[in-house]
This record gives structure tokens, C-alpha cells and sequence, in this order.
């Protein structure tokens, strides 16, 4: 619609991977994790901390896990490998 010249709404959630890495964003979160295995997932307010420095994941474990698990269920809708 939009190179229509139409309105369309936004999406709720967007997600990527990228060499292993993952991201999902909703709303002014951000969550985040590195390519390796062990690597946590970490959670950024962009609204206050648009440079990504203070990682919000301890004080929000109900986001983190399921923002986290919102993830995973897009990588198995797309038929992402995450392994």
C-alpha cells in the first residue's frame, strides 16, 4: 500500500537476524543477543537510552522473556536455522 501512496498500519513487532544475531523491536524496546551461544539476550529502552548502553533485561524479566520467546516463534514461523 505504501508505494501506492497509501496508509497501512505499522507492524506490532519487527525482528531480525543477522550472522547469528538477533534483535526484536516493539514499541521503544529493543531486545538483543550476540552470535554466540552463550550470550544473553539484553533489553534497551531507545526512548532513554537510544545508544543502547544500559541493559534493562534484569529489571524487566517478564518483557525479556517474553519479547525472547516472541522470537523464537518467528524464527520457527520463517523456518530460521537457530541452531
Amino acid at each position: 500500500p505504501v508505494l501506492n501512496g497509501e496508509q497501512r498500519e505499522g507492524h506490532d513487532q519487527i525482528f531480525f537476524e543477522h550472522v547469528g544475531g538477533k534483535a526484536v523491536l516493539e514499541d521503544e524496546w529493543k531486545l538483543v543477543t550476540l552470535r554466540r551461544e552463550d550470550a544473553p539476550w539484553r533489553l534497551y529502552n531507545l526512548d532513554e537510552d537510544p545508544t543502547e548502553t544500559t541493559d534493562r533485561a534484569d529489571e524487566h524479566p517478564d518483557r525479556t522473556a517474553r519479547m525472547t520467546d516472541d522470537w523464537q516463534a518467528w524464527a520457527n514461523r520463517v523456518g530460521l536455522e537457530t541452531d
